[in-house]
């Protein structure tokens, strides 16, 4: 559990302008989703396509990537810890602050 928490602090410094730059996008294709006057039909089809995969994207991306995560790494090393009997080294907060990806 430990590299789960340790990866979990160094996800926060990432995560608010992933936010910012994937509403960005979602907002900008707005005036497509909400297109009147001639062509509004493929401008909508193209706007509403765009900002649904964004969107489903971003939640994905967001959401359900880092709990599947946390869920595969919590029983990766519980099946390290019963058939090798290793337990798993927890990094100390200063010993890790040195390295970077």
């Amino acid at each position: 559990m430990g590299s789960i928490l340790h990866g979990s602090a160094r996800t926060a410094q990432r995560f608010r302008p992933v936010l910012m730059t994937a509403m960005a996008s979602i907002l900008g294709v707005i005036p497509l989703v909400i297109a009147t006057g001639a062509g509004a039909g493929s401008r909508r089809a193209i706007g509403m396509t765009v900002f649904g995969g964004l969107l489903i994207g971003t939640v994905v991306g967001l959401l359900m990537i880092p709990v599947l995560y946390v869920l595969v790494q919590t029983m990766r090393e519980g099946i390290k810890r019963r058939v090798f009997g290793v337990k798993v080294k927890v990094i100390a907060k200063d010993e890790s602050e040195g390295v970077h990806p």
